[in-house]
């Protein structure tokens, strides 16, 4: 009987902390894949959220880019837009309320998000204010 309380007692308090847990946590910028982490990065008086999702394979990564893509185009109007044409897995997109820069690597989508409006130019030279940090940061 005391066994049983003690079980039901722990079992109750791991709910409780499962559940304040998953509130306080913020919503995956990336909803596909494995996600392998996610930080706050601020910069002056910026600030960016960096996620990064694993994948399979390259083909897999590469499938869901192309499902990233048009969601984050649908999230807001799209302002101004940047591809790197050595990579055209690498884009900058500014829209009214943030910027993002979604980037495949291999098998892994990096996505980096402003919590405010940003230039594209405004963007990279945070990243190379980081001394490319910003971009590579290893989780």
């Amino acid at each position: 009987m005391v066994g049983a309380a003690v079980f039901s007692a722990i079992s109750g308090l791991a709910a409780l902390a499962a559940f304040y847990l998953s509130a306080r946590s913020k919503p995956r910028l990336i909803r596909y894949g494995r996600p392998q982490g996610r930080r706050c990065v601020h910069v002056g008086q910026r600030s960016y959220d960096i996620e990064v999702a694993a994948f399979d394979d390259y083909r897999q990564a590469l499938h869901h880019y192309f499902l990233i893509v048009p969601e984050i185009q649908e999230s807001a109007p799209l302002l101004e837009v940047k591809y790197d044409f050595m990579d055209w897995t690498n884009a900058l997109m500014r829209f009214e309320p943030f910027t993002v820069q979604l980037v495949r690597e291999v098998d892994k989508i990096r996505l980096i998000k402003s919590h405010q409006p940003v230039s594209i130019a405004r963007f990279e030279q945070d990243m190379q204010a980081q001394g490319g940090k910003l971009f590579y940061f290893s989780f």
